[in-house]
């Protein structure tokens, strides 16, 4: 559902994994690394799935989602999110 929604709204999905291990749909992912747990995770539960939105120039990250939800809340997050992130100017 990730890739659906990342592959029809056009934006980069970078995985990392806890145990290196990726899956069908996402084969390649990036180690997870005391420096990414503590920038990403410092006040969220460390579980999966969770997702965020980077800004890659800045770097400024903005958690999405945490745990298992439907493609249309993850759409709805998305679009509260970015309207957010772009009226306080941090994307």
């Amino acid at each position: 559902m990730l890739k659906k929604v990342s592959d029809t709204i056009g934006i980069n999905v970078f995985v990392y994994s806890f145990d290196g291990a990726g899956d069908a749909v996402f084969p390649a992912v990036l180690p997870t690394t005391t420096d990414i747990l503590n920038n990403f995770f410092a006040e969220l539960p460390k579980v999966t799935p969770t997702d965020f939105i980077v800004n890659k120039d800045t770097l400024v990250t903005i958690p999405l989602s945490q745990g298992a939800i439907s493609e249309e809340a993850l759409v709805q997050r998305l679009n509260e999110s970015f309207t957010l992130a772009d009226h306080m100017g941090v994307l």
